[in-house]
């Protein structure tokens, strides 16, 4: 338990004392998931490639290039949240 401010009567669960230290860490947690999860996407469209290719199914190509595209932007929109995120709260801070 956090330790912020032990003037109340009510202890605070939250590892964190104040919202930013909290957002940063909520941010980084959801960016580190998201990256594992892109990395696991990128193997199993890999896959999907292959065995596409091998059967020479034009059609499963373009599906496994469309999902491979959707992988890259969604990974790029969680690791740009978080940069943002990061920016604004040290933008915050320098206030």
């Amino acid at each position: 338990m956090a330790n912020c401010h032990s003037g109340g009567f009510i202890p605070n669960p939250i590892a964190y004392c104040d919202f930013p230290s909290l957002l940063l860490a909520i941010t980084t947690a959801v960016r580190n998931i998201g990256m594992v999860f892109a990395v696991l996407a990128i193997v199993i469209i890999g896959f999907k490639f292959i065995q596409a290719s091998a059967a020479g199914n034009e059609g499963g190509i373009k599906e496994a290039r469309k999902y491979f595209w959707w992988v890259v932007i969604g990974t790029a929109i969680v690791v740009g949240a978080s940069v943002i995120a990061e920016a604004v709260i040290n933008f915050v801070k320098g206030i």
